[in-house]
C-alpha cells in the first residue's frame, strides 16, 4: 500500500490528540501523535472533540457530555465485517449492482471517499482493484493499520482477506484535486459525509464521531466531486445516497438503485 504525499496536509479539525489504550501502546501512541502534528494524551480531555487512542485496531473515541459512546474501530478482521464479506449476495447487493461487480469482477474503483473503508474492501474482496482516497489524515492513519493487521491475519488462515487488501492503494489527499490526476478507472465511488439528521441508530453514532473529527463538508468542493469524478470514469459514478435525500450537490443521476435505509445515484 502506498500512502501518497498529501496535496493539502493538516490536523483534523476536531482531533484532541492520541492517547494510549494501556502502558504497552505509550510508544506508540506518541508516534502516531508525532504523524499526525497532534497532542500526546495522558488521560481524557475536557474539550468536546475526538481522541485516537492508540491500539491494535486503532480506535476514535467521541468526547461529549453525552456519556462515552463505544470507540469506532477500523478492522477489518471483525466478526461481522468478515460476516459480511463471506455472506455477500452478488445478484441482489445494492453495492454491488451499483458499481458492476455482479456483471464483472476485474474492475478498477477508485473509492475517492474512503472513510472507514468498508465499501472499499467489500469491492475488492470481489475482486476489483480499488483505489482508495481519503482526506483525513487520522483516518488514512487507521486504514494503513487495518491493512497491516489484514495482513497479518492471513497467517492465520484468512488467505482470501490478505487477497483482498493486496488489491487496495491509498492515496491521500482531497478527492477533487486528486480525481484529475489519476488514469481512467472503471468506476468512479463516492460516499460523501451524510447529513446527522438522516441518520439513525448505530450508523448515526458512527457519522456523529467522525462529523466532528472532520467537520461538516465544504459545499464547493462537494460541487466538484461528481464532473471530476465523471472525467475520471470510463463506465460510471456510483454516489451513496441517505434514501430521501437529494442528490449530490444537486447533480440529477442518470438512474438509482435503492436498498433498504439508502440508495445509489448512478452517473453514466
Amino acid at each position: 500500500m502506498h500512502l501518497a504525499d498529501a496535496d493539502d496536509s493538516r490536523i483534523d479539525t476536531g482531533l484532541l490528540g492520541v492517547r494510549a489504550a494501556s502502558a504497552e501502546k505509550r510508544d506508540l501512541a506518541a508516534q502516531w501523535a508525532g504523524q499526525l502534528g497532534a497532542q500526546l494524551l495522558t488521560g481524557r480531555p475536557d474539550d468536546h472533540g475526538v481522541v485516537l487512542i492508540a491500539d491494535q485496531p486503532a480506535g476514535l473515541e467521541l468526547i461529549t457530555t453525552q456519556g462515552r459512546p463505544k470507540p469506532v474501530t477500523v478492522d477489518f478482521t471483525a466478526a461481522q465485517i468478515l460476516r459480511r464479506l463471506k455472506g455477500i449476495a452478488v445478484r441482489r447487493d445494492p453495492l454491488v449492482k451499483a458499481i458492476g461487480l455482479h456483471r464483472r469482477r476485474d474492475l478498477t474503483v477508485v473509492d475517492a471517499t474512503a472513510g472507514l473503508g468498508r465499501d472499499g474492501l467489500v469491492l475488492a474482496w470481489l475482486g476489483a482493484e480499488v483505489r482508495w482516497i481519503e482526506s483525513s489524515p487520522t483516518l488514512a492513519l487507521m486504514l494503513n493499520q487495518a491493512i497491516e493487521l489484514a495482513r497479518d491475519s492471513a497467517l492465520g488462515g484468512q488467505e482470501r482477506l490478505r487477497e483482498a487488501v493486496d488489491r487496495l492503494k491509498l492515496l491521500f489527499g482531497q478527492a477533487e484535486s486528486i480525481l484529475p490526476s489519476l488514469s481512467q478507472a472503471d468506476v468512479v465511488y463516492l460516499d460523501p459525509m451524510y447529513p446527522l439528521s438522516s441518520m439513525r441508530g448505530g450508523v448515526g453514532k458512527e457519522a456523529q464521531t467522525l462529523q466532528a473529527l472532520i467537520g461538516k463538508p465544504s459545499p464547493s468542493g462537494e460541487e466538484l466531486l461528481i464532473p471530476r469524478a465523471l472525467s475520471c470514469a470510463k463506465q460510471r459514478v456510483a454516489v451513496k445516497r441517505p434514501l430521501r435525500a437529494s442528490p449530490l450537490a444537486g447533480h440529477r443521476p442518470t438512474r438509482h438503485i435503492a436498498g433498504k435505509s439508502i440508495r445509489f445515484d448512478i452517473y453514466e
